[in-house]
């Protein structure tokens, strides 16, 4: 059934309601309060994409503070801007307007929606936005590779084909979190992406600023927000969305208490700011304890200075089944402490105990156990913890400065540890594994680590450490078992990764370093299609041709970008008239070298910086569709080229060209 024009326009209100924006005045008022609010045009395309901003906030502000991409930098403070997007992606855009009455932020999440052109063939894809009200429609977004003819979407991930357009819309009719995939089809070869908690469709969407809310408000938008963390959890139900604006709350022991509750933090008052939960050494941040499931998320926060005594878990802990999913956190300065020397006081930031959470593009940084897991400690023949895209950096510990492990197992994807220490001979400045654990850590880095055993160590013949394309400190690896398979390690490198500059922390690759490229692939779990920055998971660092993951937590971004020949179409020429044109290339490293064959007599070509200029005047009887093949090389090394077979229509001069008109001879 086609929808009315009421009725598209009503679901786009709902949904810009649901970025962030208000859309509730239509004119603008001579005073009063600032609301912030725009449009983009286009929303999607091709890389590179040149996107126009028309700035619709009403309250007659007088500055704006453009974020086209969310990372916290101010990239315009135009009115109107343009901002061409190089690379494929999906961005997220700020904008924060003053004036006279204030300010105020809109964020559009995932509104900018920017497709590779031509490569090899790659199912991926955006959801706009990634979360809704229920009721409200989503808007799905191919961003494939290479060259598609046909899609497959399935929204809810039950093996029913939902639709086959290239761009779907799609109504949920029942609240909670979905699985999408999409497989795509050029007429010979198929690929799928799976994105897993794709979108959620929220039941009711709560705001939270402990800088300017109140528990007395109705908690229904930022005007009206809540005041704390505590009260908000204790009036959401099953599929409720909380979003945090970036203050800091001094809470302690917050409860989801079982409710499929998503706790978001959003940079509402400064670009790039993250909420922080500070303890103030009172306590531990979160507790789950009553079976949640994945579905309780919290996404975007910083919790620092958690403290417990003679306890486990400074900043967090999972325990009774509780297998919660948290993503983009940052845990620092969280202790566990003995003080009763009862062995009992493990994981400075988390404590899982018979759970399995999801930790997901996380930062742990001088957290602090007196026992065991500077950082986190997993514990229990139920738990299974699955990390991914996690920094370990500056952690302690007695046993295990960065993670511990007894009688679970865990597994451990692209995850980079260093500068983390353990003093106990056998400890492990990085992972200790005791007591029947089996940890298995998979396209991680393990360098640079502390204590008298700096990486891995294993404590007895019941425990193991399985290490799969990673990149360590042979020399720091030691197992207290007679048994030599207590350690495994599989396509390991056993030298520097070259970090950027890891005394200063930056743990990102250089570009010669032996991680790039070196990971494998397969061990990247279903739907991880980013690293901790946010940038593409498996891309070719390298530039060999082929894309394989990188070890660790960061994967290197060539400079270069694929090179590829950018012009797909030539203007038809005429005989005997004069033509020109222009092809263009875009990626590879500058500058380029070019041929060109098969043009009709009379045009030639010529290089012009690193552009191809075709020209001249085709001669007669050239008419005719001529197949020019055209090939361009960079100055990488090794070299990059690109080729592509255009075609050019030669009309007729008798059938084109110019006419004239004479009164008197004509």
């Amino acid at each position: 059934m086609t929808r009315s024009l009421k009725a598209v326009a009503a679901a786009l209100v709902m949904i810009l309601a649901v970025a962030g924006c208000s859309s509730r005045s239509k004119k603008k008022p001579s005073g009063g309060p600032v609301t912030a609010d725009f449009v983009a045009n286009p929303t999607y395309g091709v890389a590179p994409l040149t996107v126009s901003f028309t700035n619709k906030s009403t309250g007659n502000p007088t500055s704006w503070e453009w974020d086209f991409n969310n990372d916290g930098i101010v990239d315009s403070t135009d009115r109107n801007p343009r901002w061409t997007y190089n690379n494929p992606g999906v961005y997220t855009v700020r904008l924060k307007v003053t004036g006279s009455g204030g300010s105020d932020v809109c964020i559009r999440w995932n509104y900018i929606c920017v497709r590779p052109s031509g490569g090899a063939l790659k199912a991926d894809f955006a959801a706009s936005p990634p979360f809704i009200r229920l009721g409200q429609t989503v808007q799905f977004h191919d961003l494939s590779g290479g060259s598609p003819t046909s899609w497959e979407w399935d929204f809810d991930n039950d093996g029913t084909v939902d639709s086959t357009s290239q761009d779907p819309q799609w109504t949920p009719t029942q609240a909670g979190w979905y699985t999408v995939k999409l497989t795509v089809s050029d007429g010979t070869n198929t690929d799928t992406c799976v994105k897993m908690m794709c979108v959620l469709v929220a039941n009711n969407i709560y705001y939270v600023d402990s800088a300017a809310g109140d528990d007395a408000n109705t908690g229904e938008d930022w005007s009206n927000a809540w005041k704390t963390l505590e009260f908000a959890l204790s009036q959401t139900n099953d599929y409720d969305l909380v979003l945090v604006a970036d203050a800091t709350y001094k809470e302690t022991n917050l409860n989801f208490n079982g409710k499929k509750v998503y706790l978001k933090g959003v940079d509402r008052n400064t670009a790039g700011r993250r909420p922080v939960i500070d303890c103030q050494s009172g306590g531990r941040a979160f507790i789950f304890n009553s079976g949640e499931a994945k579905e309780s998320v919290i996404d975007n926060l910083t919790i620092r200075n958690g403290k417990v005594v003679d306890d486990e878990g400074g900043a967090m802990v999972c325990e009774n089944g509780s297998s919660p999913t948290i993503i983009n956190c940052v845990f620092e300065n969280n202790t566990a402490v003995d003080s009763n020397n009862s062995w009992n006081d493990h994981g400075g930031a988390l404590f899982c105990n018979d759970s399995s959470p999801t930790i997901m593009n996380c930062v742990f940084s001088n957290n602090h156990a007196d026992i065991y897991g500077g950082a986190i400690h997993c514990s229990g023949g139920n738990c299974a913890a699955t990390i991914i895209n996690c920094v370990f950096d500056g952690n302690s510990g007695y046993q295990g400065g960065a993670f511990s492990c007894s009688g679970a197992a865990p597994q451990l994807h692209n995850c980079t540890f260093c500068n983390n220490s353990s003093v106990n001979y056998g400890g492990g400045g990085a992972v200790f594994v005791v007591g029947g654990g089996a940890v298995t850590i998979l396209n991680s880095i393990l360098w640079g680590n502390i204590g008298p055993v700096h990486e891995i160590a294993v404590y007895d013949d019941k425990s193991s450490c399985t290490l799969m394309n990673c990149c360590i400190d042979a020399s720091g690896v030691y197992s207290n078992a007679p048994s030599a398979s207590c350690i495994v390690e599989d396509s390991c490198i056993y030298s520097d990764p070259l970090f950027v500059d890891a005394a200063g922390g930056d743990y990102h690759l250089q570009d010669a370093s032996p991680c790039i490229d070196a990971g494998d692939s397969s061990f990247v779990p279903n739907g991880v299609d980013s690293d901790l920055d946010g940038n593409a998971r498996i891309v070719d660092g390298d530039n060999d041709g082929t894309a394989n993951v990188d070890i660790g937590a960061y994967e290197f971004q060539s400079s270069a970008q694929p090179l590829q020949i950018i012009t797909t179409t030539l203007l038809d020429a005429t005989e005997g008239v004069s033509y020109s044109e222009m092809i263009k290339a875009a990626g590879g490293t500058p500058p380029y070298t070019w041929t060109v064959s098969g043009l009709p007599s009379g045009l030639s070509w010529s290089q012009v910086g690193d552009i191809v200029e075709i020209s001249g005047t085709p001669d007669s009887g050239t008419a005719g569709t001529y197949s020019v093949d055209v090939t361009v090389t960079d100055s990488s090394s090794p070299n990059q080229s690109a080729s592509v077979t255009l075609q050019l229509v030669v009309n007729s001069g008798g059938a084109a060209g110019d006419w004239y008109v004479d009164a008197l001879n004509g």
